[in-house]
């Protein structure tokens, strides 16, 4: 998330969302580690559903406390303001305890994750010091009490209390086997993301594939895609199985319309990826999909219709997956399917009387797909 911010968090209950600010003042990778295992913490606690039927509770407890201080006002005369005050004072300090309870809950969570896979807890030493003193800056005058997170002096002491002795080093990349990210590699990534000119150029390295990839950031801010390409094609002879630079080739040729070149680039990175087994590129399946829809030939949208529906299980959740979904059946004319992928993405929109709507077009199909077909029969049993 493009955010200055020094933060990580949790929406819904299983997605994890780092702000761009925390990687770019991060200074290792066992500090990102680190975040992330306390905010896997609130997930495997459970604290996400905790604390939506505490604050259920404790919306109702207000409501009812509000009539009853209503009450007392009419019939003293008494301050009402000071009264709603004080009930809203008693609020926040029972939420903010019982927020500082789960946060220390997933702070152990963390230490104990981390320690079982032999990764130095320095990272979190390190990140909260920076938050300490962030704290110390802006909250010289706001009474602890109101802090929703534990002091990051208890949090430091308890790192050290709970830490075992770890002789691994810290790290400034994330080595996969066959090849390796280097964290300022994806600060660079994301200065030229965020369009920051001035974050990009402001940093000098020694390291020569730094240079390039600088270079390369640098000449596609500037809108410079050849050279950008030029900087790809030497970068490539150095890292031949990183699968990275072969989705960032292949992004930067779509963006030039060089549509088979960026489908042999995704299909590469996917090829490494799979070959590395790492499981998460559903994201780049989806930026091949894109570019195969945009050479819109039969061979290329049954390939892009075949793709999406083997990450459905992985992005089922997403609006883009099923808008793409709908996008390519429509364009194969395969009209019933399309209706059914628009439900599903109003289902995810909180939008049930359109998702119902475009289901029973669906189902009007008798020879729909038994897979679509019972997911348009589903939608249409969901409660409003």
């Amino acid at each position: 998330m493009l955010n200055d911010e020094l933060n990580a968090f949790v929406i819904g209950e299983k997605n994890i969302y780092i702000n761009s600010g925390l990687i770019q003042n991060a200074s290792s990778i066992e500090e990102i580690q680190g975040v992330l295992a306390h905010e896997l913490g609130h997930l495997f606690l459970g604290h996400i559903q905790s604390r939506k039927t505490y604050n259920n509770r404790n919306s109702s407890n207000l409501a009812i406390a509000f009539f009853t201080l209503l009450g007392a006002s009419l019939a003293s005369n008494s301050d009402l303001t000071g009264l709603i005050l004080v009930g809203q004072d008693l609020r926040l300090k029972n939420k903010f305890k019982y927020n500082r309870s789960q946060e220390m809950e997933a702070d152990i969570f963390a230490i104990k994750s981390l320690n079982n896979l032999n990764i130095n807890t320095i990272g979190l030493t390190t990140f909260f010091n920076k938050i300490d003193k962030k704290q110390k800056l802006l909250m010289n005058n706001v009474s602890s009490y109101y802090i929703s997170h534990p002091s990051p002096g208890n949090r430091l002491e308890m790192i050290n209390d709970l830490s075992k002795p770890n002789a691994n080093k810290i790290s400034n990349r994330i080595d996969f086997g066959n090849f390796n990210i280097q964290l300022d590699q994806i600060k660079i990534k994301i200065n030229a993301f965020s369009k920051n000119k001035k974050n990009l150029i402001h940093k000098k390295y020694n390291n020569d594939f730094l240079k390039i990839y600088q270079n390369l950031a640098i000449n596609y801010l500037n809108g410079n895609l050849n050279k950008a390409l030029i900087n790809i094609q030497t970068i490539k002879k150095e890292e031949k199985l990183n699968p990275f630079i072969f989705e960032l080739s292949a992004n930067i040729n779509l963006q030039m319309n060089k549509t088979d070149k960026a489908i042999q680039n995704y299909g590469k990175a996917i090829k490494l990826l799979e070959k590395s087994d790492i499981k998460s590129n559903s994201l780049i399946k989806l930026s091949l999909v894109k570019a195969l829809i945009k050479k819109d030939d039969k061979k290329s949208l049954d390939e892009a219709f075949k793709v999406l529906e083997e990450i459905i299980p992985f992005e089922g959740q997403t609006t883009i997956l099923w808008r793409l979904i709908a996008k390519t059946a429509g364009k194969l004319n395969k009209i019933s399917i399309a209706y059914i992928a628009l439900a599903e993405e109003q289902v995810i929109k909180n939008n049930l009387k359109k998702a119902k709507q475009y289901a029973l077009l669906g189902l009007k199909d008798k020879k729909l797909d038994l897979a679509y077909r019972i997911r348009g029969e589903d939608i249409l049993n969901l409660k409003n």
